[in-house]
């Protein structure tokens, strides 16, 4: 399974600032990542380091430096290490999280997380942002923890097993932004809610593709500029269009501001 990682980690603002002025000084930073068995056995390991003017920092807005790593493992649990040092300064910061990694192999219609994306549309952003190319459009991971809902967000996904669990034709794909935000309700409307499964639907959008191969590669372009200021979770399901039973389903919190 191949595992992609975009990293965040934050650019103070007084640093910012500071490169408003300063059109000479440089960020210089080194990521690394390494995966470790059950046993702490090191399995796989990715690493990059770049630099690019404090000055472009601040014209983009960019309130975080953005890394991409990438590892590829057999589906089970690992430790991953995540680590950011300064080579200005020599300051290291890490990050080590548990993950169990994903077998996408099988007859199940199977999807994998979500990722988010921007659109690069200048130089400038080619150099403070990881590049990448899907579909035929230059994009790099999104820079920001929230979702601002006046920028297009750009959402990929994949699609396993598609003609292996039996869909023959076409599959339909939803996405939904659905609001997490509790609000209080009397017994009787709790009730109401858990027998009908209802949810505060704040969006929700269909659409169909054609059947081409067992696996697909989906980017979408999500409008939220209507959508209120929030919590939410974003959810993808994939059905075969011929047998609703076919299903599969992803989500992912964000919290969307302006």
């Amino acid at each position: 399974t191949r595992l992609e990682i975009s990293l965040l980690s934050p650019i103070k603002n007084n640093l910012i600032n500071k490169g408003l002025h300063a059109k000479s000084e440089l960020v210089s930073i080194e990521f690394r990542g390494l995966l470790r068995n059950s046993h702490f056995v090191p399995v796989a390991e990715d690493e990059t380091s770049f630099e690019f003017p404090l000055r472009l920092a601040a014209k983009e807005n960019l309130p975080n430096v953005v890394a991409r790593l990438a590892f590829f493992a057999p589906p089970q649990p690992f430790e991953m290490t995540l680590q950011i040092k300064d080579e200005t300064t020599d300051r290291i910061g890490f990050s080590r999280e548990l993950l169990r990694v994903r077998d996408f192999t099988g007859s199940d219609l199977k999807l994998s997380d979500i990722q988010f994306f921007t659109e690069v549309v200048n130089p400038e952003q080619r150099q403070v942002l990881p590049v990448t190319e899907k579909q035929n459009m230059v994009i790099a991971a999104y820079p920001y923890i929230e979702v601002n809902k006046l920028k297009p967000l750009l959402c990929y996904f994949e699609i396993y097993n598609i003609e292996s669990a039996g869909i023959k034709d076409e599959y339909e794909i939803t996405y939904k932004i659905v609001s997490t935000k509790k609000q209080k309700k009397n017994v009787l409307e709790k009730v109401t809610d858990l027998l009908s499964q209802s949810r505060d639907v704040a969006l929700s959008i269909s659409y169909s593709q054609p059947v081409l191969r067992e696996l697909s590669e989906e980017l979408i372009s999500i409008d939220l500029s209507k959508v209120s200021n929030g919590d939410y979770l974003l959810e993808i399901i994939v059905e075969a269009s011929n047998d609703k039973s076919i299903t599969a389903k992803v989500s992912r919190a964000i919290k969307i501001v302006e």
